[in-house]
């Protein structure tokens, strides 16, 4: 049986298992609302987000190849709306909990506030949404209507893909064909990077998300 994720606490064993195949075939990302985890999924049985509980039932089907093609990356917000990045289409999808179709924005091009196969995501401190603009090798702050805030990582990075932010708003990007993690400041200035070209330790090989925790830990 295929899952969808293993669920760990660090310094702790083995915590359980939600997903199986018939269900989250593919997954791609997760997102966590007050009850629910939402799992999206992309090609094998269905490319839409599936909703299982923490008994593992499944709760069924949000979206679908009527609002997505090749989504990327799910964000749930405090209401529980799930947002979709599609890098097929070039645009940002939001959907209330119960699948419902909020709005759509996004337009394939290099301009402020244009994409190009978008694909990692996540919320700054205020809510806007910091998205890897992939194929434009920029990262893009933009308001949940898709207006364009601010640019970063213009020259710098090769390929973006996983975005993280800390509590004081530093952006943390996956440069997937540079090897490496790059942490920008609030105003988009390069501060550090992290990592490079290998399999030791400290070494990354095409790494494709990141996170941040309360301490400043990075994980990827």
């Amino acid at each position: 049986m295929a899952v969808a994720y293993e669920l760990l606490r660090s310094g702790f064993p083995y915590y359980m298992t939600l997903g199986q195949r018939r269900v989250t075939s593919n997954p791609v990302d997760i997102g966590f609302g007050k009850e629910n985890v939402y799992v999206l999924t992309r090609g094998g049985l269905g490319t839409e987000v599936r909703v299982i509980n923490w008994e593992d039932e499944n709760l069924g089907v949000r979206g679908g190849t009527d609002l997505f093609q090749w989504p990327a990356a799910l964000l749930v917000d405090s209401d529980e709306n799930l947002i979709v990045s599609d890098e097929a289409k070039h645009t940002v999808v939001t959907m209330d909990k119960d699948g419902n179709h909020m709005e759509t924005w996004g337009v394939k091009g290099d301009s402020e506030g244009e994409l190009n196969r978008p694909s990692g995501m996540c919320f700054d401190n205020e809510g806007n949404i910091v998205i890897s603009d992939t194929m434009n090798d920029r990262v893009q702050r933009l308001t949940r209507g898709g207006e364009h805030l601010q640019t970063i990582g213009v020259g710098d990075l090769n390929g973006p893909w996983g975005v993280a932010v800390d509590q004081l708003d530093n952006v943390y990007v996956t440069d997937w064909k540079n090897d490496r993690i790059v942490k920008y400041s609030r105003d988009g200035d390069r501060v550090m990077t992290i990592g490079s070209s290998g399999s030791g330790k400290g070494e990354f090989n095409r790494p494709s998300s990141v996170a941040v925790d309360n301490h400043g830990d990075i994980y990827a």
